[in-house]
């Protein structure tokens, strides 16, 4: 039984979100929500794929068991990394994750990377940056419109998609990239707020996710809705 009206899409498609959430669920490789956690270095899945992930150290967190929960990964302290390569070799895909950057800086700090030379990061400033560098060329992509402010929870997403490239995505609204590729990613372990215990994020994050194909524009939106009205008590603009 689907619950509400959803989001009608061109040609009649219709997207419901999760009743219980709002949530985009379909096709979720992992699902990483601080509200699920509640002590110790394991960050559980709630995707039914049991992709638990560990941090490296026990995370110092702010309001465990509530819906605003997040940790605090200040540079050089921990990041959360999978169990293996479990991100696979795919085609199109797309990522969220739900972070604040603290003080001046969201620091040289990774996103949701992964081994293999697949990124998604802050390069030492508030502009996201992509890469897969998988030997076609095209090694970066990097936000060209905007910039993020510190201190302010964001919704920040991104789908790549094989021969067109990455689109990224600030609280649920598009914002320009360059740079296309011909080849998808190759199958990597991913992180979080870290790449092998270095170039670590300095801000706090909330919830992480990947999906294993290319949101619309209209999941990235309702995606958005969902998590900033948890953190900031309002929708996005």
């Amino acid at each position: 039984m689907q619950i509400g009206n959803g989001i009608t899409l061109g040609q009649g498609l219709r997207i419901y979100p999760d009743p219980a959430t709002g949530l985009v669920t379909g096709s979720l490789l992992f699902n990483l929500d601080m509200r699920n956690y509640s002590s110790g270095t394991t960050w559980p899945d709630t995707s039914g794929n049991n992709n638990n992930f560990t941090f490296s150290g026990t995370p110092t967190v702010t309001n465990t068991g509530t819906s605003t929960a997040y940790w605090n990964n200040n540079p050089g302290s921990v990041i959360a990394t999978a169990s293996g390569a479990i991100f696979g070799a795919v085609a199109n895909y797309s990522k969220g994750i739900v972070v604040r950057g603290n003080g001046t800086s969201f620091g040289t700090g990774n996103l949701i990377s992964s081994t293999a030379g697949e990124a998604w990061y802050f390069n030492g400033g508030n502009t996201m940056y992509g890469g897969n560098n998988n030997g076609d060329g095209v090694n970066t992509s990097y936000q060209s419109s905007g910039s993020e402010a510190y201190n302010i929870w964001y919704y920040l997403s991104m789908t790549f998609i094989t021969g067109t490239g990455w689109q990224f995505y600030v609280n649920g609204s598009p914002v320009s990239t360059f740079s296309a590729s011909t080849v998808g990613k190759l199958a990597s372990t991913p992180q979080i707020g870290g790449f092998a215990n270095s170039y670590t994020l300095a801000g706090s994050v909330g919830v992480a996710h990947v999906y294993t194909r290319a949101l619309t524009a209209a999941e990235h939106f309702q995606n958005a809705n969902y998590y900033l009205t948890r953190y900031n008590g309002s929708t996005p603009a």
